[in-house]
């Protein structure tokens, strides 16, 4: 398995809830490790959701989440494994 980089990053993301009709978009940063910087592979990640989720103190099933931006801050070697 070829390894890949990991970085420290700020993630600017938006999230609304599912249930809304209107929904109404609000904003949150979260930072974390991460193996990619590309958004669309991000987006697609469970587990970065996960996070994101958390640092917007919701529930996973009550809202969608959306990846704006990344910010590197630093990088923090490489890895085999998922983290």
């Amino acid at each position: 398995m070829a390894k890949r980089p990991i970085w420290r990053a700020k993630i600017i993301f938006k999230y609304a809830a599912k249930k809304a009709i209107n929904k109404r978009w609000k904003e949150g940063s979260c930072i974390t490790f991460i193996t990619s910087q590309d958004i669309k592979e991000l987006s697609e990640d469970e587990i970065i959701k996960s996070r994101l989720v958390k640092c917007a103190k919701k529930k996973k099933e009550e809202v969608d989440v959306v990846i704006k931006q990344i910010q590197i801050i630093s990088r923090h070697g490489e890895t085999t494994d998922r983290f």
